[in-house]
């Protein structure tokens, strides 16, 4: 796709501020952020990129990228293959560097969203699969933290309901017995996407 077809996406008004002077980067952050909301990451990183090659000096664009690029509900650290695994990790790790090596100006916000997926992608290579889950849970341990402190913010709420679900993919529910599947966080990311809804009601806020 190029380019300037991507702002001719209308995927709602939800905005999420950045610490970027390009206005047009501003534009294809929150349209990649949106499409990752909607579980079209490829979107997401062209988008992402687009805005990255805009203002190649903001650290958030650098986290989008190793956002959208790296694991999530539908494509977990357990289903990518070993060429997946090495391609992936050597790429989200590389901008989460440059993301943080460019955090100096970035809001307290920006710099703990960082940090955290930082968490998320360790190394720059892959590793077996009981430390890609102890990435998983050190990921959703980082946005549990960052909800608590930031406590009213729709999209870290996102994020953190996410990486909760992220933990145990397809096995949040235990559909024979009824309740929620031992060590998946499944009630508390429900309570937690509850009190955003409740939270985007009582704002107006675009859902």
């Amino acid at each position: 796709m190029a380019k300037n077809s991507m702002l001719d996406f209308d995927l709602g008004s939800r905005v999420f501020p950045i610490s970027t002077a390009s206005k047009e980067a501003q534009k294809l952050f929150d349209l990649g952020l949106n499409w990752c909301f909607g579980f079209n990451q490829e979107e997401g990183l062209a988008c992402f990129k687009a805005a990255a090659a805009l203002d190649p000096q903001c650290a958030m664009l650098h986290w989008g990228i190793a956002y959208a690029a790296g694991p999530f509900y539908n494509m977990p650290w357990c289903d990518f293959g070993e060429i997946e695994a090495s391609e992936c990790t050597a790429f989200c790790r590389g901008h989460i560097d440059k993301a943080l090596a460019l955090s100096g100006s970035a809001t307290a916000l920006e710099m703990a969203l960082i940090e955290a997926l930082a968490q998320r992608i360790q190394k720059s290579h892959p590793v077996s699969q009981a430390e890609f889950d102890r990435w998983d849970d050190a990921y959703a341990d980082a946005m549990r933290k960052i909800n608590e402190e930031f406590p009213d913010n729709l999209d870290v709420m996102a994020f953190f309901a996410e990486a909760m679900m992220t933990r145990t993919p397809w096995h949040l529910w235990d559909v024979e017995k009824g309740c929620p599947t031992p060590g998946a966080d499944t009630i508390e990311a429900i309570t937690v996407c509850e009190r955003a809804i409740t939270l985007a009601d009582q704002l107006g806020a675009p859902q």
